[in-house]
């Protein structure tokens, strides 16, 4: 049996647990690199609810992807009763709330508010690899 190794990218994501003011500042800079300051082309939708312990591992992951378009991320606070809706603020990333509990409802909230030309939906308590983001949109943009 082959010994099991934990991914780079996973393992870099996994030191975000907490909310140190030091992981919160890498995430809004790295989101910043991400969005690139322009209207975005894809937008990714992240229903979450009492996402706590797993959001900021998860912004970090997307927010260190790579993307030759400019990213949004929408993060939909699902009536959470925790910290999930601050840490997300926190980390420079939009936060919009839906009331109806589910996750249809949350889902189609994102979508109401994207701006991108590609709407990936995402999870809050994911880990993504580096090249997610262009592999998603890789079999949707026609202009390659």
């Amino acid at each position: 049996m082959r010994p099991i190794a934990i991914p780079a990218y996973i393992q870099e994501s996994l030191k975000l647990k907490g909310s140190s003011v030091e992981k919160i500042d890498a995430i809004r800079k790295a989101y910043s690199n991400l969005s690139k300051g322009l209207l975005p082309e894809v937008s990714i939708v992240i229903p979450a609810y009492n996402e706590e312990e797993s959001i900021l591992q998860t912004l970090y992951s997307l927010c260190n992807n790579f993307s030759s378009k400019p990213v949004e991320i929408i993060v939909v606070n699902n009536n959470s009763t925790d910290n999930t809706e601050a840490l997300v603020l926190s980390a420079g990333v939009r936060c919009v709330r839906e009331m109806k509990q589910g996750i249809t409802a949350a889902r189609n909230a994102g979508l109401a508010e994207a701006k991108g030309k590609y709407i990936l939906n995402a999870d809050a308590d994911t880990i993504y690899p580096a090249d997610w983001v262009e592999e998603m949109i890789k079999p949707l943009d026609r202009s390659e």
